[in-house]
């Protein structure tokens, strides 16, 4: 099970060094699908960070609300 626990949180900071990079960007090659695009980008970037954070933050003994509560906290402070 150790190795799982160094694999999730790996995964968590490779996704999050995806975002880092992915946000110096000067622009993204996306074409504009609809309005508001970019708002669903977020919304998917970060909900992908939030079950990472789930899985990585669930290996210290947190259950039910506080895991949940633990992994958005993650997720908005990663943002700010």
């Amino acid at each position: 099970m150790r190795i799982v626990k160094y694999l999730d949180w790996m995964a968590l900071v490779a996704y999050c060094s995806l975002i880092f990079w992915l946000s110096n960007q000067q622009t993204l090659p996306m074409p504009p699908l609809f309005e508001f695009q970019d708002k669903v980008m977020h919304f998917g970037a970060y909900f992908v960070m939030a079950a990472f954070s789930w899985r990585a933050i669930r290996h210290h003994g947190l259950t039910g609300n506080k895991l949940a509560l633990a992994a958005w906290l993650f997720c908005c402070v990663y943002g700010l």
